[in-house]
């Protein structure tokens, strides 16, 4: 059957505003301003939908007219093949259109957005913000995320790498972030340049410095041990906990009593409070017993050490403890009684791997580790009640 076609070239120059059709979907839309354009009108999904082609050319209307026809039984056979010509027509100008450019302080910014909620501490906020303001964002923020190179992310860290290692790592584990979340969003198509394997090769191995925490001679802390078990204020109960205990400052300030077993005699602390982001298991000895007796009798806090707000006692307070005892930085730090309790039990012939793993250490692979923590609790327990014992001999 012929098509019927009612619109010619003399028509559409004569047509008042309004839309007027040509027929099979075809339409001619005339604005009050004077203005010419085809519209192709059909149904889709029980709505009407009109989809522009393209504006009448009062120069060539006889060839403009054919265009419209040949797009509108185009369109037509794409309605038979269930396919949308309006979403079509979207997706191919989507293809021809530009990406858009998202620079590394934007895709920063997103990444920043998506992290916060995960950091456990405030300190780390700041750190992450300085980091970005102070190296990264002056020398990548105006780039496009999909450009950065290799040589972009050695030039920042460039200044870092000789003297400032801690910095130099924290940097590079911010820029790589962003930059795996560009990927992951589909910003960048490229592999992620911020590798500690690239920038060796560019920059150099990273060496950094040993540093030590002073720690006391092993054989000396009993006697500031005993000094403590005089006093039963609650910055010396904390320090007590963490010697008897072989613990880090913050697992054993922010210890609570929700996560004491003394019928089993352990504290488990959560992964979230450990460096290595895994439980830890600690078998409490007499000395971290008498600890507990001490404090349950003085304080309704959920935690074993609270500081006069109510919230875990703090690191200065346990340090002033230190220095009331005369020791200077350089004598001794928080950190470094866990010093001193490896150094003894290297000293009195304390397996290796059960000392790391009373300390937290990573000894070995995740299967390794799984079979190393139930296995050497036993073992643990023996080494700490000799710890206890060396610190503080039961009466």
């Amino acid at each position: 059957m012929a098509l019927l076609f009612k619109l010619t070239p003399e028509r559409i120059i004569a047509l008042p505003p309004g839309r007027h059709g040509d027929g099979n979907n075809l339409f001619v839309q005339v604005l009050p301003s004077g203005s010419r354009s085809w519209l192709f009108r059909y149904d889709r999904d029980g709505k009407c939908r009109w989809m522009g082609m393209g504006s009448v050319d009062p120069g060539r209307l006889a060839d403009s007219l054919q265009e419209a026809r040949r797009k509108a039984a185009d369109a037509r056979e794409m309605l038979r093949a269930g396919i949308d010509p309006l979403a079509e027509k979207n997706a191919q100008k989507a293809l021809l259109r530009p990406a858009r450019v998202v620079r590394f302080a934007e895709c920063a910014d997103q990444y920043t957005a998506a992290r916060e909620p995960t950091w456990r501490s405030p300190i780390h906020k700041v750190q992450h913000h300085q980091i970005l303001r102070d190296y990264v964002l002056p020398k990548l923020g105006a780039k496009p995320v999909a450009d950065i190179r290799p040589a972009d992310v050695a030039a920042v860290l460039k200044p870092l790498w000789r003297d400032k290692h801690e910095v130099a790592l924290k940097t590079l584990s911010k820029i790589k972030g962003v930059l795996d979340y560009a990927i992951s969003h589909e910003h960048r198509s490229a592999a992620n340049p911020a590798t500690m394997a690239i920038m060796r090769n560019l920059l150099g191995p990273l060496i950094q410095p040993v540093a030590h925490h002073p720690s006391m001679e092993w054989s000396a802390v009993p006697a500031f041990f005993a000094t403590l078990e005089s006093r039963d204020d609650v910055p010396a109960l904390a320090l007590r906990w963490l010697i008897a205990t072989a613990t880090r400052s913050a697992e054993a300030r922010h210890a609570t009593w929700s996560e004491v077993d003394k019928g089993k005699r352990l504290w488990t602390i959560a992964a979230s409070r450990m460096k290595a982001h895994e439980p830890h298991i600690v078998p409490l000895s007499h000395a971290a017993l008498a600890v507990l007796e001490a404090c349950k009798h003085r304080n309704d806090s959920p935690y074993l050490f609270p500081g006069p707000n109510g919230q875990p006692i703090s690191e200065t307070s346990l340090r002033n403890v230190l220095r009331a005892a005369g020791l200077g930085k350089d004598d001794a730090s928080l950190h470094g009684y866990r010093s001193s309790f490896r150094t003894w039990a290297a000293d009195h012939d304390v397996d290796r791997v059960v000392a790391e793993q009373a300390l937290a250490h990573r000894v070995g692979n995740a299967v390794e580790l799984s079979y190393q923590r139930s296995r050497f609790l036993k073992q643990r327990r023996e080494v700490m009640a000799r710890w206890a014992f060396f610190l503080s001999p039961p009466g």
